[in-house]
């Protein structure tokens, strides 16, 4: 690591394939790469002269969206302002007729 140049892009996880960095179970590890930076830094290696081969920076994750549970719609009931004045308008059209209280 010390022979690469200063601002070169590095792959961790290609490195740590070609190096064959195993688990303790001897198997190639998932996370091979950032053992491969773990160590190097132990041993007194300057990561921070290397890019990132993901890209400068990265974007950050914007948040799910969880349902609040909204999913499903009951109706609400009228209110009575609106039925009285359906109601009017109703028996204004002739559709209905008023009753004589008595």
């Amino acid at each position: 690591m010390e022979g690469y140049a200063d601002e070169t892009k590095v792959n961790w996880s290609e490195l740590a394939r070609r190096y064959q960095i195993t688990n303790k179970k001897g198997q190639i590890a998932k996370n091979g790469g950032q053992i491969a930076q773990e160590w190097l830094i132990s041993q007194g290696v300057n990561l921070h002269r290397f890019k990132r081969s993901a890209g400068d920076e990265p974007q950050p994750r914007r948040k799910k969206l969880k349902g609040l549970g909204g999913e499903i719609s009951i109706p609400t009931p009228e209110r009575n302002d609106n039925l009285q004045e359906k109601l009017k308008l109703k028996i204004q059209q002739g559709e209905f007729s008023q009753l004589e209280s008595s």
